[in-house]
This record gives structure tokens, sequence and C-alpha cells, in this order.
């Protein structure tokens, strides 16, 4: 028990967890990007694309002060730490290589990478699903996982939107991830000197680590609402007019809210107050398992997103291109 007026031992753990991984994904990111011209680990914009490594950097450092064991008994078991860094690979590869991977690639790139949770037998997330027979919660599992890295691959699509989504889910399961996500928001969203563009992108390096920490946080999964109900029309809406559901265009919802003419900040506080009633609402009620609490938390951003996207249907967006 902790002293009177002292804080929880493990809020304590978590704050200072948080902190530190902060500081580090800071330092970590301000490096790489002096390095990136010339590692050529940029985009066709000239910004460094290393959010993935960023991040990792701060997280492993904290994780090292929340036990002995590390991350391993922090969250997930042995399956978390081959997990992340194999998402981080799909995602470095997938940056660097000419023209990116092909969506068929991709997609075993990430059942590569949620292997672990099945093979490593995941207690996060197979401990659950003893009801089901084991193959079919392995598929189970393994569909969720891309499910969910691809949500957070398409939902970077504005600076600061994936990283603000996930610090705010992230932050009362694993507070050393949000920690680290919060040490880089800075670089996503501060412009460089190079037109007012951020000094950098997390990358597909970077949202595919960041998806797979929200794979291994059950109590984040309702932040998911957002990026699932604009890729959701997005896909119905490219299939409609001919294209395919994977090919990038400039219709999500950030993307409409620009057209509005509303500047970068407001975009992304435009972005998270859809986001709040799932993450706050949903979050609450998933971690004290009130379905109540939680479907109201994900019909709030359900409602808060249809008013939003109708409201930017007022201007046509400018031009498709990949996103």
């Amino acid at each position: 028990m902790s002293e009177p007026g002292l804080l929880p031992v493990g809020l304590t753990l978590g704050l200072t967890a948080g902190l530190a991984a902060a500081l580090v994904s800071a330092l970590a990111a301000w490096l790489l990007v002096r390095l990136a011209r010339w590692a050529g680990w940029i985009d066709g914009e000239g910004v460094a694309i290393i959010g993935g490594p960023a991040v990792l950097g701060g997280l492993l450092f904290a994780g090292g002060l929340l036990s002995p064991q590390g991350l391993e008994s922090s969250w997930a078991g042995a399956a978390a730490v081959p997990a992340l860094l194999l998402a981080l690979a799909v995602g470095i590869v997938d940056d660097l290589l000419p023209g990116g991977l092909s969506p068929l690639q991709k997609v075993v790139g990430q059942l590569v990478a949620a292997g672990p949770l099945v093979l490593l037998d995941s207690p996060v997330l197979l401990g659950s699903g003893e009801w089901l027979g084991g193959a079919a919660w392995a598929a189970v599992v393994l569909l969720g996982a891309v499910l969910v890295l691809n949500l957070l691959n398409t939902y970077d699509n504005s600076d600061g939107a994936a990283v603000s989504l996930g610090l705010l889910a992230l932050a009362a399961p694993l507070p050393a991830a949000a920690g680290a996500l919060g040490g880089f928001l800075p670089f996503n969203l501060g412009p460089s000197r190079r037109g007012g563009r951020p000094a950098a992108y997390l990358g597909d390096s970077g949202s595919h680590l960041l998806g797979m920490l929200v794979v291994l946080s059950p109590a984040a999964w309702p932040a998911l609402a957002l990026p699932a109900l604009d890729l959701s029309r997005l896909s119905v809406e490219r299939w409609l007019r001919g294209s395919r559901p994977w090919i990038g265009d400039r219709e999500h919802l950030a993307h409409r809210l620009e057209a509005r003419g509303l500047r970068r900040g407001w975009i992304l506080a435009a972005l998270l107050g859809v986001s709040m009633p799932s993450i706050v609402l949903g979050g609450l009620g998933g971690v004290r398992d009130q379905p109540s609490m939680l479907i109201g938390g994900l019909a709030g951003t359900a409602f808060l997103y249809l008013i939003a996207w109708r409201g930017s249907l007022a201007v046509e967006p400018p031009g498709s291109s990949t996103a």
C-alpha cells in the first residue's frame, strides 16, 4: 500500500515509464531525422519516415523500467517483443522498397508479424479464446491483427492523426507506449524548414508498430472506431466508382476537412473530437465489462463521424492521389 499523499506504485511506475519513453523517443527522432537524408530514409516529399524506430527506441528503454524482464512480463508474455519487431520490419521494408510492397505482399508480411501471437500463445489474446477451437481462434487472431494493422496504416493520412489517436488510446493500458508516441508527436506536427512539412512521418514502420501495440492492448480497441468508419466508407465509395478499396486517394475525412479550408491543428482537433466517445466511454466500458457504456461510446463516435463527414461534403476534395 502506498503512503498517504503519494501516488500509487502502479501509477508512479506508469508515469515514470511514460516520461522515460517520451524523452528517449524524442532524442531518437531528433537523431534519426538528421541521419535520414544521408541514409535515404525519406519519402517523395523529402520528409524522414523514421517514426517506427524512434517510437520503438523509447518503448524498449521504458519497458526495462517496468520490471526486470521488461516488456515480456509487462504486457503479452513472450509474444510482445517478436510481434512488435516483426511488424516494424514489415513496415521498414515497405518504406524502403521502391514502389513499396504489393497489397498481397503486405498482407503476408502482416500475417507473419502476427504469428507470435499464436505460436507463442500470448495470454493477452489467446487466454480468452478457449471456447473456439485452436485453429479457429488462431485464424481470428491473425485476421484481426491484419485488420488492425491496416486500419492504423490507412489512418496515418494526416499529420499527427494516428500518433495522437494511439497516444490517447494507449495512455491507460500502456503508458510507456503512449509516452513514446508523445515524444515523437512534435516531429510529426512541427513544420521543418522544408515548406512547412513536418520533420518526420510515422511511415509504414511506425503505423505497423502502432497497430501491433493496439493489438496487444484490448483496452485500446474501441479507439479503432474512427479509422474503421472512415476506411469502410472509403472502401464502398472506391468500389462503386470502379476502383479498389486498397487504392489510395484524398477522400479520407481529414482530406475533406482540409478541402473545407481547415488548418492542420483544427483538423487534428476535429478527428480527436470525433474519436473521444469511443476512446473514453468505449475504453471504460470494455475495461469495466459494461456493454452499454462500450456501445454508447462507439455510437457516439459514429454519430459525430456522420456529422463531420456530411459537413465536409460541401466542398469537393482535390484530385485523387495515393495516400
